[in-house]
């Protein structure tokens, strides 16, 4: 299994949105099967990083990957739940549960 942790800004604006866009395309491209998206360090995020979630969800699917969040804040937390996008991503407390229980399931 190959996956790949990205660690997220603390303030997900524009600018990083599109750089984050970029790199998490990139890492599909490249066969990986798992993306972690450590969520950590986010102060804040809008709807454009939601946005992206769900776009990169779907590219990940097609391609036989996923993309997952970990270490969410309650506030953050609470935007996923709100937008039902809990229903779309696994969810770890934090990296370390991730490396413990992760196990790679295919989508098709």
């Amino acid at each position: 299994m190959t996956h790949a942790i990205v660690h997220l800004t603390s303030i997900l604006d524009a600018h990083c949105i599109d750089r984050l866009r970029l790199e998490l395309g990139y890492l599909l491209d490249a066969g990986t099967q798992a993306i972690l998206l450590d969520c950590c360090n986010i102060e804040f995020m809008n709807s454009s990083f939601l946005g992206v979630l769900v776009a990169i969800s779907k590219e990940a699917k097609q391609q036989d990957s996923e993309i997952i969040l970990c270490g969410l804040s309650l506030q953050a937390q609470r935007i996923i739940e709100l937008t039902q996008l809990d229903k779309l991503f696994r969810i770890y407390s934090d990296r370390q549960e991730f490396e413990q229980t992760y196990t790679y399931t295919s989508s098709h």
